[in-house]
């Protein structure tokens, strides 16, 4: 069982930067976890900051 803050949609969506149907993508395809709390979806904090962790490194480009 995870313990902690759950987030809807929106807040993940908020603090990853991105629209809420992003996130339901990121449910759906089994990348993010999450639960269904009634007819809602909970994210819980700590799984965000795990999915955060697994990205790769942001590709900068160089300024020549």
């Amino acid at each position: 069982m995870t313990t902690g803050p759950l987030l809807d949609r929106q807040a993940a969506a908020d603090r990853l930067g991105i629209s809420k149907a992003t996130v339901y993508r990121l449910v759906r395809s089994g990348d993010l976890r999450a639960f269904r709390v009634g007819h809602q979806i909970r994210i819980a904090q700590v799984d965000l900051e795990n999915y955060v962790r697994q990205l790769p490194p942001p590709i900068h480009k160089d300024t020549d």
